[in-house]
């Protein structure tokens, strides 16, 4: 045995006795402090969206916030739309999105915010309609499913029918001019009606035209602050009063002076105003339900378009065996070091940075993901939480989890997974209006999130459940409206220098193969499968296979292929490098095998093209040092040679790596799929030999990294940042090490259990151009890609 291997296993031996002797369970709330749910029974469907109902919120200076829970308490969401002094906030449906979005109005200036999500909301747009001294009013008027605007100008309404600048649509004189103009869908027919509080008493009318109010009540006490809202969403608006931190709110606005059998309800909450002496009570129709128990951003969209979350099949790969013989030489058996690997991550995830990251939002149904990194940072707001959601999910149902070891149950890193998938979904441009999605790398975040909702399916409620797969549905047929993209065109002229496409299409196949695996009847399901192939086959596609008459998946190279995104001896250019770590994404394609094999298929031959000539690449290519790259006018750097050493847990960077080079993670889940699919054929080093050497490098910086906790990376930041730039760089490594863990699992459990190649769907799929929106059933805009934004992310 090699001196250097028998230390790295001396080393990932002790630290494994070291873990598997862990203290016990720790008792920290976990997020969603509710019991674990029952497991719902797979397709089991209940209504999956609630109706909006308008709950206790204030308008800040600086914010809006809301008591979105139920019961008392103080507010529990904040959104950063300000409420300058001698302003006034009100809210409506501007856009038809079927979402309730702030507006703020200045002594006739109008400002509309058509999403209110993200660290700093920017408005939609502004306009001007009314005058200094005039009071503010929105409804929907004409019952057209937009809300529009108006003002009070004295005694007299003076109303537009739609949320933009132009002529008075109808003068209406009701009330007097000291009075409080109210608005409100009193009886239910869908148009919002106007009314007045005079002193104690409110004076309502049903329509917005001339005429004797229809209601007539006294509720609550002079000196109230008057407020409207659909209280119970019932669809009815009624009235309420704040006197101080007391919200009292009226059931009902149609029963006027009460009787014995004619009587409304009052309930009374409590939420503390916050100390902004310009708080300001502003009620928020939002559709999180009676128990917050909904994303609170969602779009009435979300219930308008047709309900598929039912349709999901789960996988029935789950709790199955480990994929090595827990009684045999495990001390020389990598894929056992794998999950003592993913163990120790776990632990890190749902422990030491949980506690840091998570918990004091811990009380949130769904915590703010978009509001933690500024815009330009999107990529780390959502792709970690989702990598950590992917970790802990794979972690707790392929029987890797130990409570001994992660010091936390089973159930709750289900919890936690949850937690981060609902939260994740939410914001997600298809439920949110103004969410992330359908932009560069976007199908990544959400092939992780939606993975590891997947994964967990018979935990979750129905209403994540509509969430995640409405993502899914709409990152997969974003696919369908764009092209395969390439690093070379079909002459070989590279048009891309040092940005290769080919990560770009690997990530970008895999939203398809998911959705495939959760939605094999959507009527998209035929174009998810063309379209996948396409990307796979040309994600790590050679020069010379623009010409080729190899045939993959019924079609010859040639007649498939527009270019190219590899060398033809395998390796990858990018960021003006040829790229180890760019090299190692080709698993990304692999990733199609973990999927079909959870969910009972046979693996497209697509998502296996070049994996040997890639794999092998790593040690039958040999780089001199000082010649020159390929990629730009750099030089190969000392020492030279293959960039992997067998028999070592060296990695040589011809030209180094912008993430640094002590990465040991995804070099594992590279080993680990090709040690599971029998991709090494090509390589002079077997796979489960590199397997071996690569996650003792991985143990070797966990134990060195200055604390007990799990985590990868030094717990110096300077140290963490040398060892990896990359901002989410412990989730990263997490669920590298769970891909890894899960292609080694898959194999086991699925086919003929064993670490080989896995059956092949070797069927016809013809090439497929760009749909457009309206050929996917998807009436939504897609966004540019991000050259710029690539080079932020590993």
């Amino acid at each position: 045995m090699h001196s250097e291997l028998r230390t790295g296993l001396l080393l990932v031996t002790a630290l494994t006795t070291s873990v598997l002797t862990a203290g016990p369970v720790q008792a920290v709330p976990t997020p969603g402090a509710p019991p674990m749910p029952a497991a719902l029974k797979p397709g089991t469907v209940t209504a999956p969206v609630f109706p909006l109902r308008a709950v206790p919120a204030y308008s800040l200076t600086t914010a809006v916030a809301a008591r979105v829970r139920p019961y008392d308490g103080s507010p529990d969401k904040r959104y950063q739309v300000p409420t300058p002094a001698g302003s006034q906030l009100l809210w409506g449906d501007w856009n038809r999105d079927g979402a309730f979005t702030p507006a703020v109005f200045t002594s006739g200036h109008w400002v509309i915010y058509d999403a209110m999500i993200g660290p700093e909301p920017v408005a939609s747009r502004e306009f001007d309609f009314g005058a200094v001294g005039d009071k503010p009013v929105v409804g929907d008027w004409d019952r057209d499913g937009q809300t529009d605007v108006g003002v009070v100008r004295g005694n007299v309404w003076l109303l537009r029918n739609s949320p933009d600048a132009g002529t008075t649509w109808r003068r209406i004189p009701f009330g007097s001019a000291t009075d409080v103009p109210v608005t409100g869908d009193w009886d239910g027919d869908g148009r919002d009606g106007i009314g007045v509080r005079q002193g104690a008493r409110f004076l309502l009318r049903d329509i917005p035209s001339k005429g004797k109010e229809t209601y007539r009540y006294v509720f609550g006490k002079r000196g109230d602050v008057a407020v409207t809202g659909d209280w119970d969403g019932d669809g009815t608006d009624s009235v309420g009063v704040v006197r101080g931190d007391a919200w009292h709110l009226r059931s009902e606005s149609t029963l006027g002076r009460p009787n014995k059998k004619n009587k409304p309800t009052v309930s009374t909450r409590i939420v503390p105003r916050p100390a902004d002496p310009a708080a300001t009570p502003a009620p928020w129709p939002t559709p999180a339900g009676p128990q917050a128990a909904a994303c609170p951003t969602a779009s009435a969209g979300v219930s308008n378009r047709p309900q598929i979350g039912a349709t999901v099949r789960p996988s029935l790969l789950l709790d199955k065996e480990l994929p090595y013989d827990a009684a045999g030489d495990v001390a020389n058996d990598p894929v056992y070091h794998v999950r003592a690997s993913l163990l120790e991550s776990e632990r890190y995830l749902v422990g030491a940075q949980y506690l840091e990251r998570w918990y004091d939002k811990r009380n949130q149904t769904y915590t703010d993901i978009l509001g933690r990194f500024i815009g330009a940072q999107q990529e780390y707001a959502v792709r970690r939480p989702a990598m950590a959601a992917l970790t802990a999910a794979v972690a707790a149902r392929t029987k890797a989890h130990n409570d001994t070891v992660v010091g936390r149950t089973r159930d709750d890193v289900i919890r936690y997974a949850d937690w981060l998938v609902r939260s994740v979904a939410c914001e997600h441009v298809a439920i949110t209006p103004g969410g992330w999605g359908a932009g560069w790398q976007t199908a990544h975040w959400a092939l992780l999130d939606a993975q590891a909702a997947w994964l967990i399916w018979d935990y979750l409620t129905p209403q994540t459940r509509e969430y995640v797969a409405q993502m899914v549905v709409y990152e997969a047929n974003a696919q369908l409206m764009r092209g395969v993209e390439y690093w070379a065109d079909a002459s070989g002229t590279v048009v891309s220098p040092g940005d290769t496409k080919a990560e770009e299409n690997s990530w970008n196949a895999g939203i398809l193969e998911l959705a495939l695996a959760m939605m094999p009847k959507h009527g998209e399901a035929a174009n998810w499968r063309r379209r996948g192939v396409d990307l796979e086959t040309a994600a790590y596609a050679r020069l010379s296979d623009v010409n080729s008459g190899e045939v993959v998946n019924g079609v010859t190279l040639a007649d498939r292929l527009d270019g190219s995104n590899i060398y033809d001896d395998g390796t990858v250019e990018n960021h003006q490098a040829v790229h180890p770590d760019y090299m190692t994404n080709i698993q990304q394609s692999w990733w199609a095998a973990d999927i079909a094999g959870l969910a009972g298929k046979s693996v497209p031959q697509s998502a296996f093209h070049n994996a040997a000539t890639v794999y092998g690449a790593m040690t039958a290519v040999q780089f001199a040092p000082g010649g020159a790259s390929p990629a730009g006018n750099g030089l190969f750097s000392e020492p030279g040679g293959s960039i992997y050493r067998p028999g070592s847990n060296d990695i040589y960077y011809p030209q180094g790596s912008i993430w640094g080079s002590v990465r040991r993670a995804h070099f594992v889940s590279f080993d680990a799929h090709a040690y599971a699919y029998g991709l090494d054929s090509a390589s002079s080093w077997p796979a489960r030999d590199a397997l071996t050497q690569h996650i003792a490098g991985q143990q070797t910086l966990v134990a060195n990294n200055g604390t007990a906790d799990g985590r990868t990376y030094s717990f110096d930041p300077p140290t963490a940042n040398a060892q990896d730039s990359y901002n989410g760089r412990e989730e990263y490594a997490a669920s590298q090490l769970a891909a890894g863990w899960l292609a080694l699992y898959v194999s086991r459990n699925a086919w003929d259990k064993q670490f080989n190649l896995p059956p092949l769907n070797r069927t016809t799929y013809a090439p497929i151009g760009p749909l457009t929106p309206t050929e996917t059933g998807w009436l939504g805009s897609t966004r540019s890609s991000s050259p710029d934004g690539e080079r932020l992310s590993p």
